[in-house]
């Protein structure tokens, strides 16, 4: 039985409130494994379906039996990617040719199944959300890569399917835990990490997709050099539509920020630790973006205290990796050397700024010389340690408690706050 015939509350709930804007309709019967009828075919779905569901598991996976008028199109879609192209000067240099726009159009030709036609509306008929904004710059960024690297109509197509739908996970996801000011706690994190796994068994299960997108979608948080989650694959074992998907998905971050200097933090972003991203992408990005890229300012952030905080905390992490790989083993020896060799890159990225010598040599009055670029690399670096964190946390469920018990120190640096 797949995990589907049990009704995640949260995704129901993102389609109960789909009802309020377009007509959802069952397209079958639905049924509890018991064969007991819970709503008819034709029937529009309204609040009250959610209390007969309650507690129960269903003949066949709720998104399947469900249906959207009038939703979001993949055309729709497409135009939208086309004005947020229009709308960025730093999109427009990496999408706004001919190339781009004739790959992006391949998007029309998607033809998806009802369940996923549902679970599209349901995530993005509001096209006023910042997911869909992020939706949107990424499929643009695959559709400009696409030009680029001169990819098949098929691979194109594919790609873009895989970046449509890469988020649907995240509607099985604590919308409570989405809130980006909140910061979550080890357990939640993991909640909110398995997202690419959903979005994979959604793609699937439910869309019954070719395998080539479900892999690609569920891997696009993964990392080339294994410092990416939820499986912390390496190189060899990423697709190229995930390599693809996941570098896209990183830059639409920043990019969709925008300000003063967005080009320059995605060029910077991604280029930073040679060993985490396609080189054929950054050359598409640095390429693309050569002509904005200048050194942003770092406004009124303290610079220096922020590059002593996480040099310093570097510090503390290396000195822990090293005393604890003396006593690891098995999956616990592997965790700690792949935390050691991220450590192990973000030092070299900082070094090649020249970040010891300076702070070796500041004096009061000296805080210029953390500013602009010392400042965007060291605040790309910090996030690097917060995500060596994420990833022992989202591991270490799987371990044995003396295991999480080695890693727990660990974990402990990584999560502590600067020094007052």
């Amino acid at each position: 039985m797949s995990v589907f015939n049990s009704v995640n509350n949260h995704c129901l709930g993102k389609i109960l409130e789909l009802t309020e804007t377009n007509d959802v309709v069952a397209s079958d019967d639905i049924y509890d494994t018991q064969g007991v009828k819970l709503w008819a075919k034709g029937g529009k779905i309204s609040a009250s379906l959610q209390e007969r569901l309650a507690s129960r598991k269903l003949r066949t996976p709720l998104e399947l039996t469900l249906e959207v008028e009038n939703g979001i199109t993949t055309g729709d879609v497409a135009d939208d990617c086309q004005k947020v192209i229009l709308s960025n000067p730093v999109m427009c240099h990496l999408a706004n040719n001919k190339a781009a726009l004739a790959a992006l159009s391949h998007l029309r030709m998607v033809r998806l199944p009802s369940a996923l036609k549902l679970l599209l509306a349901a995530a993005y008929e509001n096209r006023r959300t910042h997911e869909y904004l992020h939706e949107l710059h990424t499929i643009a960024l695959c559709a400009g890569f696409a030009a680029y690297a001169r990819l098949s109509a098929m691979d194109t197509e594919l790609l873009l399917s895989a970046a449509l739908l890469h988020d649907l996970g995240v509607l099985y996801v604590n919308p409570e835990l989405l809130e980006p000011s909140r910061r979550l706690t080890a357990r939640e994190w993991a909640s909110v990490a398995v997202h690419p796994r959903v979005s994979h068994m959604v793609a699937l299960e439910i869309g019954k997709l070719r395998d080539e997108v479900g892999m690609g979608i569920g891997q696009h948080h993964e990392r080339l050099d294994g410092s990416g989650y939820p499986f912390m694959l390496t190189k060899e074992k990423i697709s190229p539509i995930g390599s693809i998907l996941a570098a896209a998905d990183a830059m639409a971050a920043i990019i969709e920020r925008g300000g003063e200097g967005a080009a320059y933090q995605a060029t910077l972003a991604i280029k930073l630790i040679p060993e985490e991203f396609n080189p054929v992408l950054k050359a598409y990005i640095c390429t693309s973006l050569r002509d904005l890229v200048s050194a942003a300012s770092c406004g009124d952030q303290p610079c220096y205290e922020q590059t002593r905080d996480v040099v310093e905390k570097l510090d503390q992490v290396e000195q822990k990796v090293a005393e604890l790989l003396q006593g690891a083993a098995g999956k616990v020896h592997e965790l700690l050397a792949m935390a050691g060799n991220i450590c192990h890159n973000v030092r070299k990225a900082l070094r090649a700024t020249g970040v010891d010598f300076l702070l070796q040599s500041y004096a009061p009055g000296g805080e210029g010389a953390f500013c602009g670029e010392v400042y965007h690399i060291v605040h790309e670096a910090g996030w690097r340690l917060r995500n060596i964190s994420r990833t022992l946390q989202l591991r270490a469920d799987a371990l044995a408690l003396d295991e999480q018990a080695m890693l727990a120190p660990l974990i402990a640096i990584l999560e502590s706050p600067p020094a007052a």
